[in-house]
């Protein structure tokens, strides 16, 4: 029967300490998730006198009962094309964080792939370009094939997918306009030690403008709002109204807003009465105070 979800479960039974457990595992190939893209999962649950007491993803455990199914967990939770969970955005991202071993072992590569897709971390077309070019992409076709066969032959199924290609959530392509992009970069020297070293250059020259800008941009906003501040709290000093109990709330940065709370402290003594506040506002010389500062009185509730 041809079907889009393949599950073999099976059950074996065992001692540890001196107490008989059984193992049931669940490995599949399917949408379970409805999120438009079929993973393979193997997992497990482990019981001990009808009480469960272990499962989840513990490969060690279901391949000391399962060795046949050691070849697939490498490929738990990746598609049905073999390749890990978005695996170049991710994949650059564990080689940027993650030690070597950690990041092989996700991506199924070895130490000599590893070193190549190393020196290319900073240009993500080239670097899905390598994945398809060093034969990786196709590696990961071959597992997957390899495990779907696996999984028709215990379940007596075909497996189709059910999606097109732009119904699927996510499917590693590189395109012929991809592809021919990257070759021509490569015709031109984008690509060796002094290519690599100039675009770096080019990047980071880039990058110290626009830092530049932007640390200037923040000083000036900054000594603007620092002015408002000081010209608010002498206009308030120079209309003889203590600064004892007002305080300046700058909130510039999260909703573009400056205000003045006069007693604020509710427990303080006063600065200024009701009467006294609304004078104050109703005399508010708006050519020296900017429109967009506002004022409040606090009360004692």
């Amino acid at each position: 029967m041809k079907t889009s979800k393949l599950v073999y479960k099976a059950s074996k039974k065992f001692v540890q300490c001196g107490k008989q457990r059984v193992i049931n595992i669940t490995v599949s190939l399917d949408d379970d998730c409805n999120n438009k893209h079929h993973d393979f999962s193997i997992t497990s649950m482990v019981y001990e006198g009808g009480k469960l007491v272990g499962g989840g993803c513990n490969h060690e455990e279901i391949v000391k009962h399962f060795p046949e199914l050691k070849p697939y967990i490498p490929l738990h939770l990746c598609g049905h094309e073999g390749a890990p969970s978005y695996p170049v955005e991710n994949g650059i991202y564990f080689f940027k964080h993650e030690p070597m071993l950690k990041v092989m072992e996700y991506m199924r590569i070895t130490e000599d792939e590893y070193t190549k897709l190393s020196h290319h971390l900073e240009d993500k077309d080239f670097f899905k370009y390598l994945l398809f070019s060093l034969g990786i992409v196709a590696r990961w076709k071959k597992e997957a094939d390899e495990f779907i066969k696996f999984l028709e032959e215990k379940t007596g199924n075909e497996w189709v997918n059910t999606y097109s290609e732009d119904e699927e959530r996510f499917r590693l392509v590189l395109t012929e306009e991809e592809k021919a992009a990257v070759l021509k970069r490569i015709a031109n020297g984008d690509f060796t030690d002094e290519g690599i070293a100039q675009s770096r250059k080019e990047e980071w020259d880039a990058y110290k403008v626009q830092a530049i800008a932007e640390i200037k941009k923040e000083y000036n906003e900054q000594v603007e709002r620092l002015n408002i501040k000081c010209l608010v709290m002498l206009y308030i000093l120079g209309k003889g109204i203590s600064l004892k109990n007002v305080m300046f709330h700058d909130n510039y940065n999260i909703d573009k807003t400056q205000k003045v709370v006069f007693n604020w402290k509710t427990w303080a003594e006063p600065v200024i009465t009701k009467d006294g506040f609304d004078k104050f506002v109703a005399d508010l010389d708006r050519t020296v105070v900017p429109e967009s500062v506002k004022f409040e009185l606090e009360t004692n509730k």
